[in-house]
């Protein structure tokens, strides 16, 4: 009998150890990081805007959380000689804050901080799925420039600058307002220049008198060897009073 006893608690005691061996496998097969899914995460720190401006995000703090718990922080001055922050992320629901102290900077001869204020929601949620980069769009105002913080996370700067209010009787031409009427740089429409030597006249281009324009240049074409009496007339000799003597 006391055999028999004996043989049922070490028939008992095996079992309970084959069943926590069982399930501590179980366990570390369910979180082995191999079998899990994975998604990316971008971070551009850099854009161009529509009026040809860079701009750049520095002294930016990242943080992706997840269920309230911080599970990555990342600042952006670290990664400011890559163009972009790339992180890994397995597949599920996130959360990324911009915490403050962030600083815009636009790119002039050297990188000058600008006024901005963040816009869009913060901190975001983001989807990461499954082999695919995931877009997180962070907006800034800047003066009269709307900076977007886009990227996968993506989370990086795309520009959108909008023209400044020109007064009355003026037009934008670049980030200048100038008369058009009266501009040689921009006469009668932005980008429309005078030849040398001559002048914008309410919004034509116009040479001094007996002056013609020749390549763009403003001559004499009674004494003008070059341009004799016409444009690319050539004189041997010399031009008088527009004929070749």
């Amino acid at each position: 009998m006391k055999f028999l006893i004996k043989s049922m608690r070490l028939f008992r005691l095996f079992a309970m150890c084959c069943l926590t061996a069982l399930c501590v496998a179980c366990a570390v097969e369910s979180h082995d990081p191999a079998a899990m899914s994975d998604g990316s995460v971008w971070l551009p720190l850099y854009a161009r805007g529509s009026l040809n401006s860079e701009f750049r995000l520095t002294d930016g703090e990242f943080v992706v959380s997840e269920d309230g718990v911080e599970l990555i922080r990342v600042n952006t001055n670290d990664y400011l000689s890559e163009s972009a922050i790339v992180l890994d992320l397995p597949v599920g629901t996130y959360e990324v804050l911009l915490e403050d102290g962030w600083k815009l900077e636009r790119l002039d001869e050297d990188w000058v901080a600008v006024e901005a204020e963040l816009i869009s929601e913060n901190p975001l949620s983001v989807d990461i799925l499954d082999d695919q980069t995931t877009v997180a769009l962070f907006s800034f105002r800047a003066g009269n420039e709307i900076v977007n913080e886009d990227g996968s996370l993506e989370i990086g700067i795309e520009i959108i600058e909008e023209a400044p209010a020109c007064d009355d009787g003026l037009t934008l031409c670049g980030e200048d307002c100038v008369d058009v009427l009266w501009t040689n740089t921009h006469c009668g429409a932005c980008g429309s220049v005078c030849a040398s030597g001559g002048w914008c006249s309410n919004g034509g281009c116009v040479c001094a008198e007996d002056f013609i324009t020749c390549d763009n240049t403003c001559v004499n074409q009674h004494w003008d060897n070059q341009n004799c009496g016409e444009c690319g007339n050539i004189c041997s000799t010399w031009c008088n009073n527009g004929t070749c003597q």
